[in-house]
């Protein structure tokens, strides 16, 4: 889900812009920028169809909000995922791309199949360029230690 030219915004800002208009029982939804706790407080205030509800409407949002509890996030990054890959089979088959375009879809496609996979757990996902993702090894909720590692290119 690379940017294009005359293309709005990136996916991650646009469902973090659908959010902030949204609402849940006629209540507006807390601020993207709300501390961690606020954003924990208010998903514990949610019921089970509530949740589904939010994770299927803003899955990008949901998967990248600190304070949303870890497990819905790797729920709603995994349904971001399948969005982005469906996305970039599709441009695998855009001939207004160019060869070049439709290859770089496809690898962006697999990279997507691949982190589905079983098992994986993506905390974080942000399709926009190459692609950001943060992935949980072992279980974050119990661990005494966490360390984060950045690859770049």
């Amino acid at each position: 889900m690379g940017r294009r030219l005359g293309a709005g915004p990136d996916p991650l800002s646009a469902s973090l812009a659908a959010w902030g208009k949204g609402a849940i029982s006629r209540h507006p939804l807390p601020d993207t920028d709300s501390s961690p706790r606020r954003l924990a407080r208010f998903f514990d205030s949610l019921t089970g169809p509530q949740v589904t509800r939010l994770v299927r409407r803003y899955p990008l949002a949901v998967g990248n909000l600190n304070g949303a509890p870890v497990k819905l996030r790797y729920r709603a990054n995994r349904l971001a995922l399948r969005q982005a890959r469906l996305v970039e089979w599709e441009r695998t088959h855009d001939d207004r791309l160019t060869p070049y375009g439709q290859r770089e879809a496809g690898r962006r496609m697999h990279r997507y199949e691949s982190l589905l996979g079983e098992g994986r757990q993506i905390l974080a996902f942000d399709p926009t360029g190459s692609g950001r993702v943060a992935e949980v090894f072992g279980n974050l909720a119990t661990a005494r230690r966490v360390s984060v590692v950045c690859t770049g290119r």
